[in-house]
Parts: structure tokens; sequence; C-alpha cells
């Protein structure tokens, strides 16, 4: 599916037109405060919405995107089909399922799903569990990622890989997510956002 947009004009940046040098996942001072009282993470993991995309790239300049192109609900349980489509690699439909515990992910609509994200989270770090596996998290702030700086962002190692062999994630809220990287490769391979249409808003980085 492919997007044409033309209206350069509805372009956000979240960090204004200059850019930091900073490697990925720097953290900013504050990046660590404390917090009273827990937050949902719904708005982290934007995907219940028919017209929402994502494009990243990579070092070498390979592309990957992400599109939202089914959502269906039944009995207070909505189900999203995503296209991740990664250049020179592969094209795949995953699902994903929102409930009141959390997100899940599954490979096909009828199946099994392990949580990805909890409804809640409780702390600045922990570690929630998945299918048998730990699934450990960091809450920032701020988040500075190749130049930009983010707000109220969510870093997720997964181990085992669960999103196409990426095993570390960054998601901002009101954005989704917004950095992926593979360790295990050859070479540690990472994908950046360079822009995304969410709820009706247009933003380029």
């Amino acid at each position: 599916m492919c997007l044409l947009l033309s209206a350069c004009s509805c372009a956000v940046f979240v960090n204004g037109p200059d850019k930091e040098p900073s490697s990925s996942f720097t953290p900013e001072n504050g990046s660590h405060q404390s917090r009273t009282s827990p937050f949902f993470t719904g708005t982290f993991f934007p995907f219940q919405n028919n017209f929402n995309w994502w494009r990243y790239t990579e070092s070498e300049g390979n592309q990957l995107s992400i599109h939202v192109t089914d959502t269906i609900s039944d009995n207070g349980t909505t189900y999203f089909r995503v296209s991740f489509q990664e250049n020179q690699v592969d094209t795949t439909d995953d699902w994903f399922k929102h409930s009141s515990s959390g997100i899940f992910f599954g490979q096909s609509l009828v199946g099994s799903y392990n949580l990805f994200l909890p409804e809640r989270i409780d702390s600045l770090t922990g570690s929630f569990d998945s299918g048998g596996y730990d699934v450990a998290y960091t809450f920032h702030d701020t988040l500075t990622i190749q130049g930009t700086r983010y707000r109220r962002v969510l870093v997720l190692e997964y181990d085992p890989p669960m999103l196409h062999g990426f095993d570390e994630l960054a998601m901002a809220d009101s954005i989704g997510i917004i950095e992926m990287i593979d360790h295990h490769s050859r070479w540690p391979v990472t994908y950046s956002l360079d822009s995304c249409f969410v709820d009706g808003a247009f933003r380029k980085f």
C-alpha cells in the first residue's frame, strides 16, 4: 500500500528543525524521574486504525514500512492485521489483538498469541512474562534517537525476539514504534523512524 502526501506543511517535527548528534537509545538528563502512579500503554502502540502507517530507514539505506490493513472487533477484543514490509527481505501479514490485559502478538488471526505489551506499566524499569520468557522494559521521560528527541518512550528488550528478529524496540507515546534493533544478525541492524501517519496526523523526522 502506498500513500502519497503532498501537503508538506502538515509535517510536525518532534524536536524542531535542529538535530542533535547521538547514538541510538541515548537517555536524556532526567529521563529516570520517579513516578508514583502507573500508566497505560495503549497510546505507545496505536495500531487500531486502518489508515495508520510508519516508514523506517536502516543505516545502509534499506527501507521498512508498517501498515495497518484491517481491524476486527469481537466481544471486547480488537484484532488488527499489520503488513510488515522490509525491502529485500520479506513482506508478511502479522496479527495483534488488544484486550483488557494488553496487546498480544500472533502470526495468524486464529492461533496462539503471546503478550507483546502489558496494558499497564507500574514502574520505570521491570519485566513481564511473555510465553515463558521475560521481556525487560525501561521508561524514559525523554530519549534521543538518531538526533530526534522524543518524549515518553518505552524501550523493550525481547529475548527471544518476537517481531521479525528485532530484539530491541523503542515506542513513543502517541507515535508508536520509533526504532527497531536486531543485535543478533551477522552485524547489528537498526531501523529508525522516518515518517508516520497516525490517527490523522502526518509526522516527519
